[in-house]
């Protein structure tokens, strides 16, 4: 059984990645039998893997039986940021209490690495590590896990990273703010920075999306 349930575990972080990535974009249905090959099993250990992902808002199961990835609709954006606004404000408030140097080290690595990068995928890979790094004294692992799930809803956004890259200049200044006041540990401050910093990322993601639907729409037009 624990070797059953790790791959499932491999397959279900397999198919995150994707959607995080935007390999896997917003209605692309996922092909079972492509991942069983892909990871030499049988189909049984990629259903489990699809059902724990439609429990996070991943997948959807259509009226043919088929899984896809979930769509997302303007509504559904605001209101994952609305969740990413409170979440984050109680993570960083508990965390910035009880950071210490070596995360704020840390933080101030993967900052400098960030600045640096120009592959879109390791940059948003970066960014989510910056994030969990300075979250994670917070000791809040279930907010940390939501805020992840809801993070990777709005990267499967196909126009998105292109769109973060094209803003790395302006977002290294919002994390920058994020860092000094997480280094004078003034709790407000950072708070703060962090919902300029959450704002500024839903204005792309609106965009995106908008981009995203006027391409669907003028595809099923032809």
């Amino acid at each position: 059984m624990p070797a059953q349930v790790n791959v499932v575990e491999t397959i279900a972080d397999s198919l995150r990645s994707a959607i995080s990535l935007g390999e896997l974009k917003l209605g692309e249905e996922v092909k079972p039998a492509k991942l069983a090959a892909q990871f030499e099993v049988s189909r049984i250990p990629v259903r489990e893997a699809c059902k724990l992902l439609e429990g996070e808002g991943l997948l959807v199961t259509r009226s043919n039986h088929r899984t896809a990835v979930a769509p997302l609709t303007s509504g559904e954006l605001c209101e994952i940021f609305e969740l990413r606004f409170l979440l984050e404000d109680v993570l960083i408030r508990r965390a910035v209490i009880n950071l210490d140097d070596a995360a704020l080290e840390r933080a101030g690595f993967i900052h400098r690495q960030l600045g640096r990068e120009t592959k879109p995928s390791r940059q948003s890979a970066l960014n989510r590590e910056f994030h969990e790094t300075l979250y994670a004294p917070a000791e809040a692992p279930l907010m940390l896990r939501l805020v992840n799930q809801l993070r990777v809803r709005v990267e499967a956004l196909q126009h998105l990273h292109m769109a973060l890259m094209e803003k790395t200049p302006e977002f290294q200044r919002e994390h920058a703010a994020i860092l000094k006041a997480a280094s004078d540990r003034n709790t407000s401050k950072a708070a703060t920075a962090v919902r300029q910093h959450l704002e500024s990322a839903k204005q792309i993601a609106v965009a995106a999306l908008k981009k995203h639907h006027s391409l669907t729409a003028g595809k099923g037009r032809r």
